[in-house]
């Protein structure tokens, strides 16, 4: 990986990962559909670990919020609307598709767990997740479902939530 002024360049990384709740892919076309930022343009998205894609499976317009513990690993608080009864029934595949191309932004979105490629990628493996839920549960990330006051709390606070998730316990029943 090496970096420029303002992307990071991942030459060590073989292997990215896209979710998405539409199976059955075959490329990856740019698309405008999820931006961090319009100047950017038609991008296809994808994350250098397999976890990371996970909640890019859910459906926009869900709501949930994504964070970093000290140890950079992720966590995801997901508002009251989205129910773990929803998340069982979700499902989508991770898609996994060669690096090259591929380019991180230090300035914008989850830096070097989030990168781009503006060209159609084509999807050298379809891993089918039958269950997000599951998925979630499985991988290393730290979920949770606060009730409506906390979730009204994290959006309001000055740390992005952080102090208060750290309080909060994970989910991991299933």
């Amino acid at each position: 990986m090496y970096i420029s002024e303002h992307y990071i360049f991942l030459e060590s990384v073989k292997y990215m990962y896209h979710g998405s709740s539409i199976k059955g892919l075959k490329i990856l076309e740019p698309s405008m559909r999820s931006v961090r930022d319009s100047k950017e343009g038609p991008v296809v998205f994808a994350a250098p670990n397999f976890d990371t894609a996970l909640p890019f499976i859910l459906p926009k317009g869900r709501g949930f919020n994504f964070g970093f513990w000290k140890d950079k690993s992720m966590y995801l608080v997901f508002s009251p609307k989205t129910t773990v009864n929803e998340l069982k029934k979700m499902s989508g595949s991770i898609y996994t598709v060669s690096s090259e191309g591929f380019n991180c932004s230090r300035m914008i979105g989850l830096k070097e767990l989030e990168c781009i490629n503006k060209n159609p990628v084509k999807v050298l493996k379809e891993t089918k997740i039958p269950n997000l839920l599951t998925a979630l549960v499985k991988s290393e990330i730290d979920i949770y479902f606060p009730d409506r006051s906390t979730w009204e709390e994290i959006k309001r606070s000055k740390d992005h939530g952080y102090s208060i998730i750290k309080k909060l316990k994970p989910y991991k029943g299933l």
